[in-house]
């Protein structure tokens, strides 16, 4: 019987301590001058590249990307914060990639940036497109494309 009650409070500690170990969230960082080695926490091991950062991310992580011109088209499919920083000076630039530069697929939130399109002449093209959630945008620039933002059932 001592050994039931002894398996059963090591099983709920675990549980417990793996919970709290999910809502801890990590800030990371992205810029075109670190080393690119995982787990991008310190400017010094940044990622190079905003979409490798996300990939290696979880939910409830914060990406802080410095200035720079990015060219890549993101797919975020985690609860994220990507701060850049300012509109002014770090850009997201999908011209000429997939027609939607910025595609969430869960919630998220996103600043500081300038986010340039596919391009306008692509009645499809989208800045940002949000599918099915809820985001948020503040101090963005979102140019060269069809639409801006694009909510789909969101």
């Amino acid at each position: 019987m001592k050994l039931k009650s002894f398996l059963f409070l090591c099983l709920s500690f675990l549980i417990l301590n793996s919970s709290l170990l999910i809502t801890h969230a990590t800030v990371r960082f992205v810029s075109k001058s670190g080393t690119s080695t995982p787990p991008y926490t310190s400017w010094e091991t940044a990622a190079d590249s905003i979409q490798k950062c996300i990939n290696f991310s979880v939910d409830g992580d914060t990406i802080i990307i410095a200035n720079g011109v990015y060219h890549e088209s993101l797919i975020v499919n985690k609860y994220l914060w990507l701060i850049g920083s300012s509109m002014d000076s770090t850009v997201i630039d999908g011209t000429g990639l997939a027609t939607t530069t910025i595609a969430y697929q869960t919630s998220g939130n996103i600043s500081g940036f300038e986010i340039k399109g596919y391009g306008t002449q692509l009645g499809t093209s989208n800045g940002v497109q949000c599918i099915q959630s809820n985001i948020n945008i503040a101090d963005c620039r979102i140019i060269n494309c069809y639409d801006g933002i694009s909510l789909i059932w969101s």
